[in-house]
């Protein structure tokens, strides 16, 4: 359980009647109740699992996916719920987060109970330490779960972010972007910080000396934290004069360095195992293309597969869109929608594109 801030605990029960009046149910949690207590609170029926979870108790705000699933070859129903505890006043984004992650890590599990069969050994040993004077620790010296869940919490309670494999099969990642970003220490400023800051640079009398009142600075920058596109800020449906004056503030901000542009870069992603495999640097052979031509594939999948085999070299994470799109004569709309096409198999970030800086 956690010592303030966001932790975690885990729930995983068979569908019958459980006495908490020993062992496991004993135990004191920092929420003023017994881990009996915060698990009966927390107990989701068969028909609310596979869905979010949001429950307050004592001005404490508990966050989940339950699951149910049923073991292979058997008919016994089993649900599993990875609960997270959450800081009060935290916003509805942040809840929605470590809900989907509840949801990955439960998936993951069921993924490994199918191939590997562990929650029946979980049940016995679970048995084996509810005797015990400490269970918690007893269980955790035998758990399959145990130390990965560990491992997950120490990782986001660290870094905000996971990204792993669990035994080297099934890939896990999830980013708190809020708490990751306050561990680097750009926590997002808001409209009177921001004003405050550019008050100290003298900025704001030369912006006022070329937008006169239209256009309050700190109120644009504000826009731009967290990132935003160009279109969201002028938006279409305002007035066409105001439209100018935003994109006439764009111009300005860039021009003095107060706003910085980021890039769409692309990588192809690499299968699940830990193959060394070639970086996609070399051209499509020759071979290849032929095979493509002459395949009974209809038109419109050879073309986006004749361009997305043509551009695979520029996709490790050194090319942006525009970049890509230029060096091969694309226009933009065609290569968006290749890309769309094999989204499953790229990854995406943005950053600057420092090669111009």
């Amino acid at each position: 359980m956690p010592t303030g801030g966001t932790g975690s605990t885990v729930s995983i029960e068979k569908e019958c009647h459980l006495q908490k009046n020993y062992g496991f149910g004993l135990v004191e949690t920092e929420f003023d109740m017994t881990l009996g207590m915060l698990g009966n609170a927390v107990k989701t029926q068969e028909v609310g699992c596979n869905d979010r979870f949001d429950m307050k108790i004592n001005n404490q705000r508990f966050v989940g996916f339950p699951k149910t699933w049923k073991v292979r070859g058997g008919c016994t129903n089993y649900q599993i719920l990875i609960l997270f505890a959450l800081k009060q006043g935290c916003d509805q984004h942040t809840a929605a987060a470590y809900q989907t992650l509840s949801n990955k890590i439960a998936v993951s599990f069921v993924m490994l109970q199918n191939y590997f069969g562990f929650l029946e050994r979980e049940d016995k040993w679970a048995d084996y330490a509810d005797a015990r004077d400490d269970p918690l620790r007893e269980f955790a010296k035998l758990s399959f779960m145990v130390h990965p869940l560990i491992d997950m919490y120490d990782e986001v309670r660290k870094r905000g972010n996971i990204h792993k494999y669990q035994i080297n099969f099934v890939e896990l990642g999830f980013c708190d972007e809020a708490h990751a970003l306050t561990r680097l220490s750009v926590v997002p400023k808001g409209r009177q910080e921001i004003d405050d800051i550019v008050r100290k640079m003298k900025m704001a009398e030369k912006f006022a000396s070329q937008f006169g009142n239209t256009v309050h600075l700190s109120a644009g920058l504000a826009f731009f934290n967290p990132p935003a596109t160009l279109g969201d800020f002028i938006r279409k449906t305002h007035v066409l004069y105001e439209q100018e004056v935003r994109a006439k503030l764009v111009v300005a901000l860039l021009r003095h360095q107060m706003l910085m542009q980021l890039h769409q870069f692309y990588y192809i992603i690499k299968p699940y195992s830990n193959a060394v495999l070639p970086e996609p640097s070399d051209e499509c052979p020759e071979e290849m293309r032929l095979m493509i031509e002459k395949s009974a594939l209809p038109d419109e999948v050879k073309k986006k597969l004749t361009i997305f085999v043509k551009v695979v070299p520029f996709m490790n994470g050194n090319h942006h869109l525009e970049d890509i799109k230029y060096q091969n004569n694309l226009d933009r709309a065609v290569i968006e929608d290749v890309f769309k096409s094999f989204e499953l198999v790229i990854a995406t970030f943005r950053r600057p594109d420092f090669v111009f800086e």
